[in-house]
């Protein structure tokens, strides 16, 4: 199962981030807001990377700020680390900074393959481009459906 770090107070120590890393270790990705804009970063597939960033950048000082460590239930790419954009295609963007609302995801949504194919097929939407997991298909489902939707899947 992936992790996910919250930091409100404090950001992560270098160990403490190379050891999520470690545990998790099939991409991350960091978000946090800046100037009333929610901005991210993710793709990272080695912890190193991660780390330069998350110091270089001080997004370690910019409170509150989440951190996520991939554990893949489906391809490893740095596309599909998270988090995603919460949005009608939820596009596969390495950075971002805007106003859309993100997802983290920690579990396995089963059987997303065939709920996706049905989803698309009732609502005659045609499928967005890009590599799928169930993470990404969530974050489209909040779109159109609420927040409402989380406690039922």
């Amino acid at each position: 199962m992936c992790v996910i770090i919250v930091c409100r107070e404090r950001g992560v120590t270098k160990d403490e981030l190379q050891q999520a890393f470690k545990a998790n270790d099939d991409g991350g990705g960091i978000a946090w807001t800046e100037e009333g804009e929610v901005c991210y970063r993710k793709g990272f597939m080695k912890a190193e990377h991660m780390s330069s960033c998350y110091f270089d950048e001080h997004i370690n000082d910019k409170l509150p700020h989440v951190l996520h460590f991939r554990r893949a239930t489906s391809k490893v790419t740095q596309k599909l680390t998270h988090p995603y954009i919460i949005s009608e295609k939820s596009p596969l963007k390495l950075t971002y900074r805007g106003k859309e609302s993100l997802l983290f995801h920690n579990g396995v949504m089963s059987d997303w393959k065939k709920k996706m194919f049905d989803f698309y097929l009732h609502n005659a939407k045609k499928i967005p481009d890009g590599d799928w997991s169930d993470s990404r298909f969530i974050a489209i489902l909040v779109h159109f459906l609420g927040v409402n939707i989380l406690p039922i899947l």
